[in-house]
């Protein structure tokens, strides 16, 4: 987000003021109630989260043959995903009452339709053990299958017919690597059922070979692993395949109920790590992903089916929008733990959970960027993609004009969960501080050595960082690297931006993080919380606390670490990931600018410690990629005799 455009944010955030949207006009079938319960406490004293209360849901694993059979035999005719009818777009092509913001998407929704116009066909590409052009397919075919639905110009239908019978002829979409499929079945489902009435029967059975032989056939040939997992890659394949099961329906009934019933006993696991708040413990990154496209697949199956079969009701999932602005800092980034980057992008996603939710002040990012873009179209015709990679659904699950809501975000946010994280916050303002800490255990899918590590945002300024994840190719291609092995033993943990010499902890000795052990995050007082880290170095500490306080008035915070059991004189190295530059370094303080901002860190306990900066531009290792702009300041303590060490860090703004 541009800054001046999230100065707005922040403020209307301070004066209790966000955005505004709600159901979709044509409601959606088993929705949720809209209402959500009242907070108890103000966006500003709130430490814990305030969201409807979920209703005992159906159990999607007692859905039977039958009734899956009998919603396929009830479903709409083409379109069927998303929506139902061929007005459902084509009336906003000539609504002369639209808003600002809808002529906005209107205008953007065809300037990417008559880009894709300009293209030739994807070419299938494969980097590594990846597809890498399936992405690329998709969107196309979204862009304009949707303006074909909008303005009825057929040569965006015959555009996108060429492209899926392209994508046909391609020798396979590397089924080895199943996401690659997902998103080319995802293209297709979307492509067919939308422009269904401007392809021929030769085209549509063209098309279904396809998606029989290059997806459906390959998840037996594969013995396809995701089918019962709990993580994205549930999320994403089952999204792909039900979205092309649905939309070929008519012509393979049988087979659309088999996937169809599969999918509602087996995806009831992707939805158990969003208990109890809402948490994606695969990082934001990935919740961008993996919810993104189980809301698409949602969505698709109460537009077709009428239900989603109690999926919706799973406790913690309709909380998750929650999660997603509660790990932005006041410097717009993300808390970018686990596989993440820190930018964070817009989603579609958000106007969903509002609309399901009535929580509408989720929506403060997407609607200042939605409100800004349109002031800047208007007044000089450029047009940005604010609103994510399905602006057609911004269409239908919004509704204008924009209405302020008041801001309910808590200050401190705790998750719980599989893989818990907390954030903390002084305020609202844009130069509020943001804590983010990271609990939960290194093992996870996507997960780092990062456990007890944090985040420090203030004055719009990104202080303590996260590094991030490393591009996977770069490593795999080397042949020398299990990236995804997440044993303790693993290469993974020799990766520079995934191990401990990364990330913002206390280092024993040269000691890695247990990948088996657990660290819960409990409250310790109000703007506090506690880390008990004794799991995860293992043996060589009794016991080990990190405690991360915030100041509301001041704006600082303090990080204590307290160990005992440590063996006589072991070093321990506190350490800290940042793009401040150092412009002094001297006793037990040291300051950062940025930005026209400064940052004090003073060191309380101990007394004395001698300051060390590592320049982290050129890669550490030969595999390692670059962190241009980041360097590492730390210092070292020998532990004391009796085998205890206590360190405690102020970051004064």
């Amino acid at each position: 987000m541009h800054a001046k455009a999230y100065t707005i944010f922040m403020v209307l955030l301070l004066t209790g003021c966000a955005f505004t949207t709600s159901v979709p006009e044509t409601p959606l079938a088993t929705s949720v109630p809209a209402k959500p319960a009242p907070a108890k406490k103000t966006a500003v004293d709130a430490v814990t989260t305030a969201t409807p209360k979920e209703k005992k849901a159906q159990d999607p694993r007692k859905v039977t043959a039958q009734q899956v059979r009998a919603r396929l035999a009830a479903m709409p005719k083409h379109p069927r995903l998303f929506i139902t009818n061929s007005s459902a777009l084509a009336r906003f092509r000539d609504d002369k009452n639209l808003r600002d913001e809808q002529r906005f998407l209107v205008a953007y929704i065809r300037q990417e339709a008559d880009d894709a116009l300009k293209t030739k066909p994807t070419e299938r590409r494969q980097t590594g053990r990846r597809l890498s052009s399936g992405n690329t397919f998709a969107s196309r075919v979204i862009a304009l299958s949707t303006a074909w639905q909008m303005f009825g110009d057929r040569r965006y239908a015959d555009r996108c017919r060429e492209e899926m019978l392209h994508a046909c002829t391609w020798s396979d979409w590397v089924p080895t690597h199943y996401l690659g499929v997902a998103e080319m079945l995802r293209g297709l489902a979307i492509g067919y059922d939308w422009c269904y009435d401007a392809l021929s029967p030769a085209d549509r059975a063209t098309i279904r070979a396809a998606m029989k032989d290059k997806g459906f056939d390959e998840i037996k040939r594969q013995r396809s692993w995701w089918r019962k997992t709990n993580n994205n890659w549930g999320q994403v394949c089952w999204n792909g395949v039900t979205a092309a099961a649905l939309a070929t329906a008519e012509d393979d009934p049988a087979r659309a109920e088999a996937l169809i019933l599969e999918a509602v006993h087996a995806l009831p696991n992707t939805f158990t790590p969003y208990a109890p708040v809402g948490a994606y413990p695969e990082g934001p990154g990935y919740w961008g992903y993996g919810t993104g496209r189980i809301v698409y697949l949602l969505a698709a199956w109460r537009s077709a089916l009428g239900t989603d079969f109690g999926l919706s009701e799973a406790p913690g999932f309709l909380r998750t929008g929650e999660y997603i602005n509660a790990v932005t800092g006041t410097s717009g980034y993300f808390f970018n733990y686990s596989d993440c980057g820190r930018n964070r992008g817009y989603s579609d996603t958000l106007w969903w959970f509002a609309a399901q939710t009535g929580r509408t002040d989720w929506l403060a990012r997407e609607y200042v960027a939605l409100r800004e873009a349109t002031a800047k179209w208007k007044k000089s015709g450029k047009i940005e993609n604010v609103t994510g990679s399905f602006p057609a659904l911004v269409l239908l699950w919004g509704r204008f004009p924009l209405v302020d809501a008041p801001n309910r975000l808590p200050l401190r946010y705790l998750s719980q969960g599989e893989n818990p994280i907390a954030t903390l916050r002084s305020g609202f303002a844009p130069n509020a501080s943001f804590l983010g800490v990271k609990g939960g255990m290194p093992k996870y899918n996507h997960g780092h050595m990062d456990v007890g590590s944090f985040v420090f945002d203030a004055d719009g300024v990104r202080w303590a960082e996260d590094l991030g994840s490393q591009n996977y190719h770069s490593i795999e291609k080397l042949g020398t690297f299990t990236l995804f092995n997440m044993k303790q033993d693993s290469s993974r943990w020799d990766v520079f931006r995934l191990g401990i010499d990364s990330h913002n902890l206390v280092v024993v000795g040269t000691n890695r993080q247990q990948v088996a052990g657990f660290a819960k995050i409990a409250p310790a007082g109000l703007h506090a919380v506690q880390l008990d880290l004794a799991s995860i170095y293992g043996p060589c500490v009794k016991s080990a606390t990190r405690t991360f306080m915030l100041d509301t008035a001041t704006r600082a915070a303090t990080i204590r670490d307290e160990f005992t059991g440590l063996a006589r004189g072991v070093s321990l190295r506190w350490q800290m990931a940042t793009s401040g530059t150092v412009e002094s370094c001297e006793a037990n303080r040291l300051v950062l600018t940025q930005k026209g901002q400064c940052l004090v860190l003073r060191v309380e306990a101990p007394e004395q410690v001698k300051w060390e900066v590592l320049e982290l531009d050129k890669p550490v290792n030969p595999w390692d990629c670059s962190n241009k702009g980041f360097r590492r300041i730390a210092f070292t303590v020998p532990a004391a005799a009796d085998g205890t060490a206590t360190i405690s860090v102020t970051l004064a703004p």
